[in-house]
């Protein structure tokens, strides 16, 4: 008996099999397609809604690109459709992309079989050739389609249209075969011991709007201490060395300039509060960006279009440029560094740049030695007194001028989230509506102006 019910399995795997392929394209699959064998992506086709208007009809659209248009008045064209159109209908094995033009493929036709497979252009397709090979280790039928405009294409009982032209199939996200786009986890590949050193700067702008334009930066040296990956993120427990400064310009009402210098356990993470047009490390070719970011409380958002391309090092880069003043701004992340610089200047400008970094041991860029990360000198501290530090929701300074003086908390990206002028010598602060995290107290009135490291805990 167990045997006879082997032998019918065995039987009926072909017919499952049968039953279930040539489907040319699957849901939650992303299709990988070059034109050279570099291992770059030039070209990246998924579904991203489906529809079932009729009884055994089924409607796919596919992702779409866009292009720069120098006479738009816009300057980007969205929405338009890459080399298998915006949409796909199939029906009875019968597979119709469309929108705007109309290719009819019948992958289940057999080996001479012709159809019109472009009705208004009159094209004719015929299957040329069946081969059995293998693709991405797996063994698999493929059948070529020759078209009477001179196309070419070859579709796979397996893994679906493997050729179009001088477009082949490379690699598929989902199962994970061929060439694939690297994965934020492979962006960032950073492990305990690993150090990565970032400056960021901004000039031109305000801290929060209340202010006169001025300028503001920052130099970090994170030497990562745990790792945890996400789904679509990576954080890690770093020791920083910090370097700040805040700076308005001569003139204004409230001229100061402040530097602050610390050293703690601090978090990081691939977050937007970090990477400006962070959706760049998930794009495809040509893909519209239009994520925002944080790097300062004030920092414009501009859309770019996704380009991807293998570096002379052999690295995955997804870059784009930014319309700007029609200057030579970009963004650049790179496999195995993450974001490498990102860069604009209009009236106001903003840079950040992956300083250095060293990962197992092998140095890329430059690293400052720690003695650069100078400490705040403990005497200018001698007159103020901050408590308690870790606060919760009141913090008490006392050694402050009773003539007056004015008390600033910045967060890490130099944002003014509270400031309090108090004519006592000691004030109280509701800080309650602070996120758990690490600021920076800034009194002004006393000399020099004195920074102190704050840390808000939940």
């Amino acid at each position: 008996m167990a045997r006879l019910l082997g032998i019918l399995l065995l039987l009926g795997m072909p017919l499952l099999s049968v039953a279930q392929q040539w489907s040319l394209l699957r849901p939650g699959w992303k299709y990988n397609y070059s034109a050279t064998n570099t291992g770059v992506v030039d070209s990246q086709i998924f579904i991203t809604a489906s529809d079932t208007p009729n009884v055994g009809v089924v409607t796919h659209e596919l992702n779409r690109i866009a292009n720069w248009c120098d006479t738009c008045s816009e300057h980007i064209q969205p929405d338009l459709p890459q080399f298998l159109q915006r949409s796909v209908t199939v029906s009875n094995d019968v597979w119709n992309f469309h929108d705007p033009a109309s290719i009819v493929i019948l992958p289940l036709d057999t080996l001479g079989s012709t159809w019109i497979m472009d009705t208004l252009a009159n094209v004719i397709a015929e299957v040329t050739a069946v081969d059995t090979l293998i693709q991405f280790d797996v063994p698999d039928v493929q059948k070529t389609i020759t078209c009477s405009n001179g196309d070419f294409w070859v579709i796979s009982q397996e893994w679906g249209i493997i050729l179009v032209n001088d477009l082949e199939l490379r690699g598929i996200q989902g199962p994970d075969v061929g060439a694939l786009v690297p994965t934020v986890a492979q962006m960032y590949p950073y492990q305990p011991g690993d150090i990565m050193e970032i400056v960021k700067s901004a000039h031109g702008f305000t801290t929060n709007g209340s202010f006169p334009a001025g300028s503001f930066g920052s130099h970090a040296k994170y030497t990562i201490l745990e790792r945890t990956d996400e789904n679509d993120s990576v954080w890690f427990n770093t020791w920083a060395l910090y370097e700040s400064y805040v700076s308005l310009p001569a003139g204004s009402a409230q001229f100061y300039t402040w530097q602050s210098n610390w050293s703690d356990t601090v978090p990081w993470s691939t977050s937007a509060i970090e990477l400006p047009q962070r959706d760049l490390m998930f794009s495809y070719p040509g893909e519209l960006i239009t994520s925002e970011h944080q790097i300062y409380g004030d920092s414009p958002h501009f859309e770019c279009i996704a380009r991807h391309r293998i570096d002379s090092l052999g690295r995955y880069c997804m870059e784009c440029d930014l319309d700007v003043c029609g200057g030579p701004d970009f963004v650049s992340y790179v496999e195995g560094i993450g974001l490498e610089s990102y860069g604009w200047q209009c009236v106001a400008k903003e840079h950040y740049v992956m300083f250095g970094t060293v990962i197992n041991g092998d140095t890329t860029g430059t690293i400052s030695p720690d003695s650069n990360f100078v400490s705040v000198p403990e005497h200018a501290l001698l007159k103020i007194k901050v408590y308690p530090n870790p606060a919760h929701d009141l913090l008490v300074v006392e050694g402050l001028d009773p003539s007056g003086s004015l008390l600033m908390v910045m967060d890490i990206q130099g944002r003014i989230m509270l400031q309090e002028n108090v004519h006592a010598p000691a004030a109280t602060l509701d800080v309650s509506m602070l996120t758990a995290g690490i600021y920076t107290l800034l009194v002004r009135g006393v000399s020099p102006s004195i920074p102190v490291k704050l840390v808000i805990a939940r």
